[in-house]
């Protein structure tokens, strides 16, 4: 991909994942490596790159296969969709806990939310060990919101 800009900063990038895996595109959390390469005008270009190294430095940006593998890298993971509308917490609910290991936090801090979210405890019995705290709402990269969380006991 390249960047866009009009001929300075800031640089801004899409990523294309249908053409990523062969063509396949990717998965909930698939680990997308990347790295930045970047070469001057001057008569023989300087190039560089913002993090990792290459196995045969590159003479411009135009990279080869000797290039290639890149190692040192950036990464991320690809996020899970959102959440939003209504959960239950409980024995039988869409989640067993808020604050344990896949439970509702940690669902939400790893996805992020996508729509305004109503969860309704069905057991009061719900054994809570705070382990997982919620991070500051991730908007799941969409426009509108700020969206709400509100938890509740649920009706009966």
């Amino acid at each position: 991909m390249e960047a866009t800009g009009a001929g300075g900063s800031p640089f801004s990038f899409t990523t294309n994942y249908s053409l990523l895996s062969g063509g396949t595109g990717v998965a909930t959390t698939n680990v997308i490596e990347y790295f930045v390469v970047a070469q001057d005008n001057v008569g023989t270009p300087n190039v560089s790159i913002n993090s990792g190294t290459f196995t045969l430095a590159p003479t411009s940006v135009a990279l080869v296969a000797a290039n290639f593998p890149v190692t040192g890298s950036n990464s991320y993971t690809l996020i899970a969709a959102g959440i939003s509308g209504t959960v239950t917490i409980g024995a039988l609910g869409t989640y067993t806990s808020i604050t344990q290991a896949g439970g509702l936090f940690d669902i939400i801090n790893t996805g992020g939310i996508s729509g305004n979210l109503t969860v309704n405890i069905l057991d009061a019995t719900v054994a809570e060990t705070g382990a997982i705290a919620l991070n500051a709402l991730n908007y799941n990269g969409c426009a509108a919101g700020p969206y709400t969380v509100l938890i509740k006991p649920d009706v009966g």
